[in-house]
């Protein structure tokens, strides 16, 4: 039952925290939005904007992003809304954008837990509730450490915020598949534990622990997980005067300078990741 699976699986929700669904975030509709916008198409970049806010409602960035397109495109009562949930929009004077999209780690691996569980087994006749032992997947490593984004513009300092945390996207997409893996599983095990007594009635107790260590060895927890992705993402945006510019990035301390040439009332987007010591970054300029 699902009390006896909640009672014997470790539990992920320190990790997932607030996320409702394993595939909604907020960073998806926000790069979208930026790539909307430097295209000009502003009307689907707002779109997307207000998509983003709603599930991430505490970045600033993304607060003065829907400010600024719903001044723009003159959205007068979304306006009013936005601006007692948010304050007033920040005007820039400067006519260029630098946007941080800011990848910090990858997901932890899924680890394999044993869970026993109660199953009824038999035929029609005759039927019995049994313990079987399930390999499961779980992620147990707990929230990586936050690592903002500085960076120094114009003689600005900004700091990146976090708009997605994969890692709780991930942990909360797995514990939804969990009834299903579970029941896929337990499928299996009572179709084995059939084959288990009918080779025991036919080969004694040698077909029996030949037909046990092959169900032990063929029962292992699909750990394949989305070690791909970052462990979360982080956003940063600051306004820049157009040409050749030199941003001064820091990460834990450690410095390096990316030069941009930035065009009027155009946007730059860097993508920088950062995974242990490691970091790089590519940037474009629409």
């Amino acid at each position: 039952s699902g009390d006896k699976l909640n009672s014997a699986y470790p539990s992920m929700d320190s990790i997932i925290g607030d996320v409702k669904n394993g595939f909604q975030n907020a960073y998806t509709f926000y790069l979208s939005a930026v790539l909307w916008e430097a295209t000009g198409e502003l009307n689907s970049a707002y779109i997307d904007y207000k998509r983003a806010i709603e599930i991430s409602p505490n970045n600033s960035y993304l607060q003065q992003d829907v400010l600024r397109l719903a001044t723009k495109l003159d959205m007068v009562d979304d306006l009013i809304k936005f601006e007692r949930r948010f304050g007033k929009y920040r005007a820039a004077e400067l006519s260029g954008q630098v946007v941080f999209l800011y990848d910090q780690d990858i997901v932890n691996p899924k680890e394999e837990v044993k869970v026993n569980l109660p199953i009824f087994s038999g035929n029609r006749h005759n039927t019995s509730l049994k313990m079987f032992s399930f390999a499961l997947p779980v992620y147990r490593n707990g929230f990586t450490t936050i690592r903002p984004l500085s960076a120094t513009i114009a003689g600005v300092n900004y700091r990146s915020e976090e708009i997605v945390r994969i890692q709780s996207l991930a942990s909360k997409h797995l514990k939804e598949q969990l009834p299903g893996l579970v029941t896929r599983q337990a499928l299996r095990l009572v179709a084995k534990e059939q084959v288990r007594q009918n080779v025991s009635k036919k080969g004694g107790d040698v077909g029996n622990i030949l037909v046990s260590l092959y169900n032990i060895a063929s029962e292992n927890a699909d750990t394949r997980s989305w070690s791909s992705l970052p462990n979360n993402v982080q956003i940063l945006r600051a306004p820049v005067a157009a040409g050749m510019q030199q941003l001064q990035v820091s990460i834990g301390g450690k410095q390096q300078f990316i030069d941009v040439d930035v065009k009027p009332n155009g946007i730059t987007l860097i993508n920088f990741t950062a995974i242990g010591s490691y970091t790089g970054y590519k940037a474009i300029t629409f």
